[in-house]
């Protein structure tokens, strides 16, 4: 069961790195991988923003696409359901950077 996020939040499912026998989250990664960037999938989003006016702007974002998002902004969040834990990272769709292209490389790295 994903719970779904509430107005402009979009619950994200981190990449993983897997060393060996031990599968990493994204944010564990040594110095390669200490970029400030990290990706992963959107497994829900809200139902959008509330304008002044009191309309709903839908969300850019979809269940499914591969995001690019800084890795601090914003919050990890563990859900129990029927005794199986799920591990999501909630953000708010303006905080995120991008959408990647499905054909494109998993590996993202910053310019420069």
């Amino acid at each position: 069961m994903i719970p779904t996020p509430l107005f402009n939040k979009v619950f994200i499912a981190r990449d993983e790195v897997e060393t060996g026998r031990i599968v990493l989250p994204d944010i564990a990664k040594g110095p390669e991988g200490s970029l400030a960037l990290s990706t992963g999938t959107v497994v829900a989003v809200g139902h959008g923003r509330m304008n002044a006016d009191g309309s709903m702007t839908p969300l850019k974002v979809k269940t499914g696409d591969r995001v690019i998002y800084g890795r601090y902004a914003g919050q990890d969040v563990e859900v129990v359901f029927e005794g199986v834990k799920h591990r999501y990272f909630v953000i708010k769709e303006e905080d995120l950077h991008g959408i990647l292209p499905a054909e494109r490389a998993r590996r993202v790295r910053r310019a420069g």
